[in-house]
């Protein structure tokens, strides 16, 4: 019998986070689930999903995540960041700690999580990194700049990432 599969999902307390971490679960994946609302992640406990509360847009936080996966689940083999929802509205009206808040949990911590990951899935010898980015990347709108640029450079990063893993067999 092949060992279950080991994987970290962020923004896991609601919406696409929650439903992949739950649709990884129940495929027979042991996951750990990432994300700041300790109480919607602790209803997805189960044998399967481990809760971890972390904010992510601090650098320790994303190594602590990794970590914690190596306690709780014994490796990483799918690293799934999804974590970050970015302020919309009038470019003007939005402030540089609005723009700074984006970019730190939406691409930042998607960096510093594979970062920190990048060595156990390689070591897992099937290591993947699935990033959620949104269109906004791709058509831009002037009442979502903040996240438009944050998915196109999440996009620029996922493509980097996708050409370092065919060397170290890792698919992004």
């Amino acid at each position: 019998m092949m060992a279950p599969r080991r994987a970290i999902v962020t923004g896991a307390s609601r919406g696409i986070g929650r439903a992949i971490a739950m649709r990884l679960a129940g495929r027979g994946y042991r996951v750990l689930a990432v994300a700041r609302s300790a109480d919607l992640l602790e209803a997805l406990r189960s044998e399967a999903i481990v809760p971890h509360a972390a904010d992510l847009r601090e650098a320790a936080a994303c190594i602590a995540a990794v970590d914690a996966a190596l306690v709780a689940l014994g490796g990483v083999d799918l690293l799934v960041n999804c974590a970050g929802a970015t302020k919309r509205g009038d470019f003007l009206s939005l402030s540089d700690a609005d723009m700074l808040d984006g970019f730190q949990l939406k691409f930042h911590a998607a960096v510093r999580l594979t970062r920190a990951a990048w060595p156990h899935l390689v070591a897992s010898g099937a290591g993947h990194v699935v990033n959620i980015v949104g269109v906004g990347g791709r058509t831009p709108s002037a009442d979502f700049t903040i996240g438009s640029s944050v998915n196109s450079a999440l996009m620029a990063f996922g493509k980097a990432m996708a050409d370092r893993g065919l060397a170290d067999g890792v698919r992004v």
